[in-house]
């Protein structure tokens, strides 16, 4: 068997080095700077999605309370007859969002793009 040289070990290391900044760039990002848009007749708002609150003022058509908790955001309450808004559940990701059609409302979440793995393959 033969001995390593000097490029042999240079060589691993690159490609350690390497597949570690992949997978860093990959899996490391950690959704800063993503917002929640919020459209309605009555304007459009935008909130940052890491800090937690509660937003129920901008509908005067009725009851809406949104609510942004843990890098998510979801609808608490709603007036509406079917309530598939609050049926939509937790959304964090961007390009989710949820529509309230009675109230006209639609949540979005917008930010820089993620890395996001959907399938493995071989």
């Amino acid at each position: 068997m033969r001995r390593l040289k000097a490029f042999d070990w240079f060589s691993m290391l690159a490609g350690a080095i390497l597949v570690v900044a992949s997978v860093g760039m990959a899996y490391g990002q950690t959704g800063a700077g993503k917002s929640v848009s919020i459209d309605s007749p009555q304007g459009e708002w935008r909130y940052s999605l890491e800090v937690d609150r509660v937003i129920d003022d901008f509908d005067t058509n009725g009851g809406c309370s949104i609510v942004i908790e843990d890098s998510a955001v979801f609808v608490r309450e709603s007036d509406c007859p079917l309530k598939i808004c609050i049926q939509m559940g937790r959304i964090s990701r961007q390009n989710d969002w949820i529509a309230c059609v009675p109230h006209r409302i639609i949540i979005t979440i917008e930010g820089e793009s993620e890395v996001q793995v959907d399938d493995v393959s071989y």
